[in-house]
């Protein structure tokens, strides 16, 4: 499993400076390439044994929760953007999108890291619904994701778009439902 995790988080990690390279001037490819870049650490920061007084268990709960929304919530954010961005309204956008994710997220470390620390079953149980509402967030944010590249689709003009969003689209439900 280990070697797996390494392995798929290098390629993934490798990919996104693909995509930088291609596209550097382009918002949407740095946001991809931020995507997949979040995904690399958070598969790669991904703790298996949880033990009260490892620090390091500390710093990687933060890191592998904080990457791993933005890799959703960031990739619904390149959905909005893609093929073709809409000028104006961009920071209202990343307002909602990225404040209340992460809001969840600092929720969910909070009593996560509470548990462990004070060993306390009330802030675990806190945790696990929180933890459950992740789940939700994240599938909220890859259907709304699917739901702008099908929009996005039937509005393309240029066949090339098409081509581009179909790629994304298939890649998107075949890469996701592994960690989902």
């Amino acid at each position: 499993f280990l070697f797996i995790i390494l392995f798929v988080g290098f390629v993934v990690w490798i990919f996104s400076f693909f995509v930088l390279f291609y596209g550097p001037d382009n918002s949407a490819s740095r946001t991809l390439h931020w995507c997949f870049t979040a995904l690399s650490v958070a598969l790669l920061t991904s703790t298996g044994l949880v033990e009260r007084d490892d620090v390091w268990i500390y710093v990687t709960e933060i890191v592998l929760f904080f990457f791993y929304m933005f890799t959703v919530s960031g990739f619904f954010f390149f959905s909005t953007i893609f093929p073709f961005a809409e000028k104006g309204r961009m920071i209202l956008r990343k307002l909602v999108i990225f404040v209340p994710s992460n809001i969840l997220v600092i929720l969910i470390l909070y009593f996560r890291l509470s548990s462990i620390y004070n060993i306390s079953l009330g802030d675990f149980v806190t945790y696990q619904s929180l933890f459950a509402l992740f789940h939700i967030t994240l599938f909220i944010f890859i259907g709304g994701a699917i739901f702008n590249f099908i929009y996005a689709y039937r509005q393309a003009e240029l066949n090339a778009d098409r081509i581009k969003i179909k790629w994304i689209l298939w890649g998107l439900i075949t890469g996701s439902l592994p960690f989902l």
